[in-house]
């Protein structure tokens, strides 16, 4: 299986760059939001 543009999957299946930046920058959103929660709930478990 070549590489040549994105990330291919399964049966060969290429991915676009737009596509896979796409779902970089969602996994970052997430793990953004879940290390906002943990700030929060930590500061708040702080202030008690």
């Amino acid at each position: 299986m070549e590489k040549l543009k994105g990330l291919w999957i399964d049966e060969g299946t290429p991915i676009s760059n737009s596509e896979r930046l796409l779902k970089i920058n969602l996994n970052q959103i997430i793990i953004a939001n879940k290390v906002d929660e943990l700030v929060a709930v930590h500061n708040y478990s702080k202030e008690k």
